[in-house]
């Protein structure tokens, strides 16, 4: 984090592998813990504005941006511009879902979620929520649910973006990796409450607020 950069170390003797170094211009870096589908490892961090240098501070507006990073040196394969939004005291997010050749990942300081081709960095689609969605993704039957920082559950369409139900839980949800157990999702909040929810009652609610 404080050195900006990655590492890959051998997980039996943790010897280096590679390093990756970070201009100081990028951050975030360690705030997201990186996904892997065996030929690159993909994560967020966020970027100054244009017209600015550091967003080291909360409360500044800063780019959030989606990365691959390649396994075999640790080189940039793409790196992807997202939306803007003001830096939270707390820029952590959870792993992102990495389901075929498409990564879904939130953000800590945007309400959004996407879709990203593994491949190229390309967006294939991107939801607005009513918060940051530092939560995981879980993801069944071509739908994929996540919880925002304003308390709402949210289940979308896997391959169109297209979001077929929106529940309020009246919690708001934080870093955390929900799961799936038969037809519930199980997903931890910010306030300290565990809840198991029927994907139907996600699926099917539509709430206004």
């Amino acid at each position: 984090a404080f050195e900006n950069r990655v590492e890959q170390r051998n997980a039996s003797n943790g010897a280096l592998i590679w390093s990756r170094w970070f201009s100081e211009e990028h951050w975030g870096v360690a705030d997201c813990p990186y996904a892997t589908n065996g030929n690159a490892i993909f994560c967020d961090y966020v970027g100054p504005s244009p017209g600015t240098s550091k967003v080291y501070h909360a409360g500044r507006i800063a780019v959030e941006h989606a990365i691959a990073l390649s396994l075999d040196d640790g080189h940039v394969e793409w790196d992807v511009p997202l939306e803007s939004g003001p830096v939270p005291v707390w820029n952590r997010a959870a792993i992102p879902l990495i389901a075929g050749d498409t990564l879904f990942i939130g953000a800590a300081n945007t309400p959004y979620v996407h879709a990203i081709d593994t491949k190229n960095g390309a967006v294939r689609w991107r939801v607005r929520a009513a918060g940051a969605v530092k939560s995981g993704i879980a993801r069944k039957d071509g739908v994929v649910y996540f919880g925002d920082f304003r308390g709402y559950l949210w289940a979308v369409d896997e391959r169109t973006g297209k979001v077929v139900g929106k529940s309020n839980a009246h919690t708001s949800f934080n870093v955390g990796w929900p799961v799936i157990a038969g037809r519930t999702l199980g997903i931890g909040s910010n306030t300290g409450a565990g809840l198991a929810v029927p994907l139907d009652e996600i699926r099917f609610s539509h709430a206004l607020s």
